[in-house]
């Protein structure tokens, strides 16, 4: 049973990285990894490509870097008239 949930918990993931691809989004605004951005900047890229909706944004303070670094890029998938439309596969 728990190899069932943890095959559903990863095939979740996949399906909303397809869906909701943030890595993506923020290629498409010159956001990459290892770069300096401001919180704004992320935010406004992703809220772009989700057709307005405010995504929640997390930054986390890494101690060795010295620095705030993207932790975590959620949108509630649960206000389903919000979400921009998917592409016919």
């Amino acid at each position: 049973m728990k190899m069932f949930v943890v095959y559903m918990l990863i095939r979740l993931g996949v399906e909303l990285n397809e869906r909701f691809p943030l890595s993506d989004y923020l290629k498409s605004a010159d956001i990459t990894p290892g770069g300096l951005y401001s919180y704004d900047s992320v935010l406004e890229a992703v809220r772009r490509r989700l057709g307005g909706k405010n995504p929640a944004v997390q930054c986390e303070y890494d101690r060795e870097a010295r620095r705030h670094a993207l932790a975590q890029v959620r949108h509630d998938t649960s206000d389903r008239e919000s979400l921009p439309p998917t592409t016919a596969q």
